[in-house]
């Protein structure tokens, strides 16, 4: 057991702490290598260029749009689909299949966050893009392990869970700040507890909200990073307070922490 008013100076510090892992990683994408199975280095210098023309090919159709103010979407779409076109065809010239395959899950999620994050396409765009609609459920799938939402949907859970996340720990922080303007040993105690207990059930409810599009395995998964890292958190803290536990000290010691102030 530390000394309390020794340790609590240092608490704001020591207490910093990132308590998940992003629940939504993206394919590995593939390295510009120096060979592959199927190439060697001059060969594959070939392939990239010829791959990078096949790329651009199938994007002059939306510069040409944008250039001309014409409405974008259409030929979006038809870009969309000639780079995938590019990347079935020339891709196993020199990539194996799971190394293809990820080239083309990672391009297409890139189009599926650009759909979500550009207020003209959205859910619309994606029902109305063939190649996009033809790989939602897969693309989902491939995160979530599950099918209950469609991509826009997931990426705006996933996304406002982080924010969610990132706002539970800003708040815990600014509650810890006022522990500069406390003298009391007693008050000090109760406002360092309350931030943390808030801080779990805060950082909880978000977790949940982010997992809702995920598999039942796939979110206990996720969950289980959680837990393990409130555990450490817990630990840390009973370094501080003699006997701390989330589970024994939080119920009676949820105080109106700025009241006061």
């Amino acid at each position: 057991m530390q000394n309390f008013a020794t340790t609590l100076a240092i608490s704001s510090t020591l207490l910093v702490v990132m308590v998940a892992a992003s629940p939504f990683p993206l394919p590995m994408p593939v390295p510009q290598l120096d060979s592959t199975e199927k190439c060697t280095q001059l060969e594959l210098d070939s392939f990239f260029e010829d791959f990078d023309t096949c790329l651009n090919e199938a994007k002059a159709g939306l510069v040409q749009a944008a250039l001309e103010g014409r409405d974008t979407n259409d030929a979006t779409c038809q870009s969309i689909t000639g780079s995938v076109k590019c990347i079935d065809e020339q891709g196993p010239v020199c990539y194996d299949t799971e190394q293809n395959r990820n080239v083309r899950n990672n391009f297409l999620t890139k189009q599926f966050e650009l759909a979500h994050n550009k207020s003209s396409l959205g859910a619309e765009f994606v029902e109305s893009c063939a190649i996009l609609r033809n790989n939602e459920e897969k693309i989902v799938r491939l995160y979530t392990e599950a099918n209950t939402c469609g991509y826009i949907e997931f990426e705006a859970s996933f996304q406002e869970g982080r924010r969610c996340r990132d706002d539970a720990v800003a708040a815990r922080d600014d509650n810890l700040e006022i522990l500069d303007f406390l003298s009391d040993l007693e008050s000090k105690r109760s406002v360092f507890v309350s931030a943390q207990c808030r801080f779990k059930e805060s950082y909880y409810n978000c977790v949940n909200d982010s997992y809702k599009c995920y598999s039942d395995e796939k979110r206990d998964d996720g969950v289980a990073i959680v837990d393990e890292s409130f555990a450490d958190l817990q630990e840390t803290i009973a370094d501080i307070i003699d006997g701390f536990s989330f589970e024994k000290t939080c119920d009676n010691s949820i105080v109106d922490i700025r009241s006061g102030f």
